[in-house]
């Protein structure tokens, strides 16, 4: 019997960050790696905690999910990256299982 572990090893390589299924081709600080990136899900920033409106400001503008082994660094808040033809300010790095979910903000 497979362990949870490489059952999830394996659904990453072969599911989530497989070209052929939801990741395309991106270029992260100038490594090109499969990605899968969704600017659908738009945070926006809640005005306090106590409150259940938001201020109309945005957290990030594009959430980025990739194999950590395809791009092993850490990215640091409130650096400046590049994505694609971009420049981005890291909002959130999070790094759970071997996949990281990045939030980058649009550098004006």
């Amino acid at each position: 019997m497979i362990s949870f572990k490489d059952q999830l090893a394996k659904d990453i390589e072969q599911v989530f960050i497989n070209t052929q299924e939801f990741a395309d081709i991106h270029t992260l600080e100038g490594v090109e790696l499969p990605c899968v990136v969704n600017s659908n899900s738009v945070g926006n920033r809640k005005y306090n905690r106590a409150s259940s409106f938001d201020d109309g400001l945005y957290e990030y503008n594009i959430e980025v999910i990739y194999k950590y082994d395809d791009y092993p660094r850490m990215l640091i808040y409130k650096t400046n990256i590049s994505f694609d033809s971009g420049q981005y300010e890291v909002s959130n790095f999070a790094l759970d299982d071997g996949m990281v979910t990045l939030k980058l903000v649009l550098v004006s």
